[in-house]
């Protein structure tokens, strides 16, 4: 997999057990490169191409932008929605099924003696909707962490499961994270064989031997 830019003179080839480090000194050219790549991001049209075997690829589809990992939610409204639908699946078959409608005929008709216990016109609907329990319960993922590498590692974990995110942009983090973290965090991506490219406004001299760095100077230079 690579992705490639007209101003870039080089290609971001992803590779097995590398992270790609771009620092980009020059504060205009940054600030232009990580607008440009939010909004195709967000689905506009951009100069960037992700590519794989000559065939291009959503960036959207395959890539997650983390402009502040402080930020990020697990229990985001895509993620939650691919649990319900999970759980839902999960209680298709013949025996679950068959309890499923057991309890929910149940519930249907407690509600019915208490609706008809008032002196009002009420209704409801004849079905409802699995999904609409889990809400109601408010199924969801534990977010007690330690520290932001773990809210990161199970950030990552589930976007990988859920949504098979295979790229994660991360812009400054290493501002975020001391050495140590940012090792563990490479050896995490290591092991779940996911992809980490991390666009930086500042170098850093202490790297990671697993680190591919590119940098673009104030003059707009590429060393490599």
């Amino acid at each position: 997999m690579k992705l490639v830019h007209p101003d870039l003179e080089n290609q971001i080839v992803f590779s097995e057990n590398k992270v790609n480090v771009l620092t980009i000194e020059n504060k205009a050219f940054f600030t232009k490169f990580i607008s440009e790549l939010f909004n195709q991001y967000s689905g506009s049209e951009g100069k960037f191409i992700l590519s794989e075997d000559n065939k291009e690829l959503s960036i959207q589809k395959t890539c997650e932008l983390i402009l502040n990992p402080i930020n990020i939610d697990i229990n985001n409204k895509q993620n939650l929605n691919k649990i319900y639908s999970i759980l839902k699946q999960n209680i298709s078959d013949e025996y679950s099924y068959l309890k499923t409608c057991s309890i929910k005929s149940e519930i249907l008709k407690y509600l019915d003696e208490i609706l008809f216990s008032l002196d009002i016109p009420l209704k409801r609907n004849e079905e409802f909707n699995l999904i609409s329990i889990f809400k109601a319960v408010n199924i969801s993922f534990e977010t007690e962490y330690n520290n932001l590498l773990e809210k990161i590692i199970d950030y990552i974990s589930a976007s990988v499961e859920l949504n098979q995110i295979r790229c994660f942009i991360f812009i400054n983090l290493k501002q975020f994270l001391n050495f140590k973290d940012l090792s563990e965090l490479y050896k995490f991506a290591r092991y779940i064989k996911t992809n980490l490219f991390l666009i930086e406004g500042t170098y850093t001299s202490t790297k990671e031997d697993c680190e591919k760095p590119y940098i673009i100077d104030n003059d707009l230079c590429e060393i490599y």
